[in-house]
């Protein structure tokens, strides 16, 4: 015999599995999102779920997956967290030879610019930074300079990536840092005016030239795996 059969309308589906999803979310307390390397996981309470099943991210850029890669700009660059590039002289790097691991200040010869906090060997480079405080100042706050110059994740507010101070490189008397050699090389490769350019329009676009957003807490390894700064991933 004939059989009465009932369709849903169409898109009900959908719909329903929507909100079976919606709940389940609600009912686990939080959204873990997947980051490179880590995750952050932001709670439940700080994600809203509109009527037309649109999410709003949390307010703290830091913590939404719009820029997963990045760190809050509150965790590399607070001039509280400690001196610049971790201590690192960085009027030695244009007399250090190329390759040659970073040297650290000492709390003996320190100034300040910017309200950063920065320290040196000797009297020397300290005096010649005083004199010319940008021309020492690291390209890009000094964060990886190819990241910075390639990835279009990093802004002002989700900076990072973290850099390593014995991973260097001076370029038409400019200071770079980088987070691996890997990084370093590949910045050096193919067209570098093109890739300074970029970077220099993605930088510029983020600190204008009244402002000095310089990296303060977030370094990575230094060239014997010992850990040098890096903030937390918990």
């Amino acid at each position: 015999p004939d059989r009465l059969v009932m369709r849903a309308p169409r898109g009900f589906g959908n719909r329903i599995r929507s909100a079976v999803a919606a709940t389940f979310i609600l009912s686990i307390g939080l959204v873990a999102h997947r980051t490179s390397p880590f995750s952050i996981v932001v709670p439940a309470s700080e994600v809203l779920i509109a009527a037309d099943g649109a999410i709003s991210k949390p307010d703290d850029p830091g913590k939404t997956w719009s820029n997963p890669k990045g760190r809050h700009q509150s965790e590399c660059m607070l001039t509280t967290t400690g001196p610049a590039m971790d201590g690192y002289d960085l009027v030695e790097y244009f007399s250090l030879e190329s390759g040659a691991n970073g040297r650290k200040g000492t709390e003996e010869f320190e100034s300040t610019f910017a309200g950063y906090t920065f320290r040196f060997l000797n009297n020397k480079n300290m005096k010649a930074f005083g004199s010319m405080p940008t021309s020492y100042l690291p390209q890009f706050g000094g964060f990886d300079a190819y990241s910075i110059s390639e990835d279009p994740w990093y802004t002002a507010d989700t900076l990072g990536p973290g850099a390593n101070p014995n991973v260097w490189k001076i370029l038409d008397d400019k200071l770079y840092f980088f987070m691996f050699d890997t990084t370093m090389e590949k910045f050096q490769k193919g067209n570098m005016s093109a890739t300074v350019k970029t970077g220099n329009e993605r930088w510029d676009a983020m600190f204008d030239d009244t402002e000095y957003g310089l990296n303060t807490g977030c370094y990575w390894y230094n060239n014997t795996n010992e850990k040098l700064v890096h903030m937390s991933t918990e």
